[in-house]
């Protein structure tokens, strides 16, 4: 089941929801990626998840930062751009 589904809304509109939540997870992936340096200051070693260029939750254990953001998001947390921050960026495709 899909976000929009959940809602009640299928077809164009759903679909419409579905990618201006994408776009906005690769904004947000953007934004860190610009501001991993300053982000390295404050959550070094740590997971962060960036919610519209701002840091809604951190944590140094990706099982507990899921379980926060299940918490406060719900659903809605697949759509929340996560990375671990540590002293070198790292990107890796799954």
């Amino acid at each position: 089941m899909n976000a929009s589904s959940e809602r009640g809304e299928s077809g164009p509109r759903g679909e419409e929801i579905e990618c201006k939540k994408m776009l906005r997870l690769r904004q947000d992936s953007e934004w860190i990626a610009r501001q991993y340096h300053e982000l390295k200051t404050q959550y070094l070693n740590s997971f962060v998840a960036v919610l519209d260029g701002e840091v809604v939750c951190h944590h140094t254990d990706i099982v507990e930062l899921t379980r926060q953001l299940d918490e406060l998001f719900g659903e809605e947390s697949r759509f929340i751009a996560t990375e671990f921050i540590g002293k070198e960026r790292m990107i890796i495709s799954l």
